[in-house]
């Protein structure tokens, strides 16, 4: 691999920091850059390599974890594998009942609008299953840059409880095994672990795992490891 020149203003480390940050040898971190599995950078006028400090962080994470980051590659493509073949099965599944999902409006007056509408729905209850598989549309659509978006024009710290709690309350009104249950329990974990994301970030990873036991940040990593 070729080194990658970068700005000075860049957060790099040395290979002896590396080393230090993810609790390794120096010689493992080179094994690490030579087998593709971090990027290596050079800064202009030396010819000294130097490496991200947020992939070091990331690395330590995961041998925290007991994840070992040389067999992350054929872990992800395993993973990518059953997640691809869940996939064909809930697109199966969807298309059967005629569902499609949807894109979420970012702009305040749509995200105020829906906010009021969670808050009124959680106050209400389940109404009628089109109305129902509607919101697992949404909620299947959401990522930590709407949960930004909802603190920032709501006022909300905790952009995600109320999205869980709608969706855990219309997933426990079906019966376990019909259909609807399938697709709004699949929009649950996706804001359960969205939401894991969004605490990962603004407070951390103690305080993620503390909220969401069970959740990983390492499949952010995993997406890196497996691009060639």
């Amino acid at each position: 691999m070729t080194g990658k020149n970068m700005g000075s203003d860049e957060d790099l480390v040395t290979v002896e920091e590396a080393a230090f940050l993810a609790q390794v040898s120096t010689k493992t971190i080179r094994t690490w850059m030579n087998n593709g599995i971090i990027d290596r950078f050079k800064k202009p006028g030396t010819h000294r390599l130097f490496f991200r400090r947020k992939d070091m962080m990331s690395l330590a994470e995961l041998k925290a974890e007991g994840f070992d980051p040389a067999r992350i590659r054929h872990m992800a493509i395993r993973a990518i594998v059953k997640a691809k073949r869940c996939e064909e099965l809930l697109e199966s599944l969807t298309t059967y009942l005629g569902f499609s999902f949807t894109h979420l409006d970012d702009s305040e007056e749509a995200i105020l609008l829906l906010y009021t509408r969670a808050n009124q729905l959680l106050e209400s209850g389940p109404r009628h299953v089109v109305e129902d598989l509607d919101w697992a549309k949404r909620f299947l659509s959401l990522n930590e840059e709407y949960l930004m978006a909802v603190r920032l024009h709501t006022g909300d710290s905790e952009p995600w409880k109320l999205f869980l709690a709608v969706i855990r309350m219309l997933s426990a009104h079906y019966p376990k095994h019909s259909p609807v249950r399938a697709i709004l329990d699949h929009a649950a974990r996706n804001v359960r672990h969205v939401a894991f994301l969004y605490v990962h970030q603004e407070h951390g990873a103690r305080k993620a795992v503390d909220l969401f036991p069970g959740e990983s940040y390492t499949d952010r990593l995993v997406k890196t490891l497996i691009v060639d």
